[in-house]
C-alpha cells in the first residue's frame, strides 16, 4: 500500500494583443493556478483524484480558464481481469480581452467505466461505455453523448537495435 501526494500553487498572467485595424490592442488577465494530486494504491486497486485549476488554449486559439476534478479508480479483478473507472468534471470559462459577447461557460463530465482482458502477455481485449454531458450556461443548453466501445490492442515484439561502431 502506498500514498503519493503533490500539490502547486502560484499566480497567472496571460497577454493577448490584437491589430484592429490602424490600433493594435494589448491586454493582460491575472489569476490563479493550483493543483493537487493524490494517489492511493492498494494490493489490487488504485484511486486517483486531482483537483486543478489553470489556463488551456481553444482551437481558436484564445485562452479558456478552466477547472477540473478528475477521479480515476482501477481495480484488478483477476490476473487477466482489470475494472477501470475514469471520469472528469470541467468547468470551462472564456477569458476575453479585446472582444465583448459570446462569452460562454460551459460545464463538462465525462466517464467511462471499463473491462480490460489480457488475452496474452502481448494482447488485450477491452469494452467500455463512454458517457458525456455538457452544459453552456450562457444559452441554458444541455447535451449529452453515450458510446459503446470494443477494443483490441497489440504489442509488437521489440528488436534491439544493433549498435554501429565508429570506424
Amino acid at each position: 500500500e502506498t500514498t503519493f501526494a503533490n500539490a502547486f500553487f502560484g499566480p497567472r498572467y496571460v497577454e493577448a494583443s490584437a491589430d484592429m485595424g490602424a490600433t493594435s490592442v494589448n491586454k493582460g488577465n491575472s489569476g490563479n493556478i493550483y493543483g493537487i494530486n493524490l494517489i492511493k494504491t492498494f494490493e489490487r486497486s488504485r484511486l486517483s483524484v486531482s483537483v486543478s485549476k489553470g489556463v488551456v488554449p481553444t482551437g481558436k486559439g484564445e485562452p479558456l480558464d478552466q477547472q477540473q476534478l478528475a477521479v480515476a479508480f482501477s481495480y484488478q479483478v483477476s490476473p487477466r481481469l482489470t475494472f477501470d473507472l475514469p471520469a472528469q468534471l470541467f468547468r470551462n470559462e472564456q477569458i476575453r480581452f479585446i472582444t465583448a459577447g459570446d462569452e460562454q461557460r460551459r460545464t463538462f463530465f465525462t466517464a467511462e467505466p471499463r473491462l480490460r482482458w489480457s488475452i496474452s502477455e502481448d494482447m488485450n481485449l477491452t469494452a467500455s461505455y463512454r458517457y458525456r454531458y455538457q452544459h453552456v450556461d450562457d444559452e441554458d443548453t444541455t447535451t449529452d453523448s453515450n458510446a459503446f466501445f470494443l477494443s483490441v490492442s497489440y504489442i509488437w515484439p521489440t528488436e534491439p537495435v544493433p549498435q554501429f561502431a565508429a570506424p
